[in-house]
């Protein structure tokens, strides 16, 4: 994978998350987008990551949110 396809992570604002995203960025990677539903773990991320994208998700999941490949 080039390190310029956007990688996304769910659950990117727990502690796995974190550590991954930290990762990726020390390896090249930045096009990230980290999704997570918790507001306040979000917020935390973004402060610490204000380079990357940052969703906030909900709880809810249906057909759309699943990508199979």
């Amino acid at each position: 994978m080039g390190k310029t396809k956007k990688i996304v992570i769910l659950g990117a604002a727990g502690l796995v998350g974190q550590n991954l995203l930290v990762q990726l960025k020390a390896n090249g990677y930045h096009n990230i987008v980290a999704i997570d539903k918790h507001h306040e773990n979000l917020s935390v991320l973004k402060n610490l990551h204000s380079d990357i994208e940052a969703r906030r998700k909900s709880t809810r999941l249906n057909s759309s949110h699943v990508a199979i490949s």
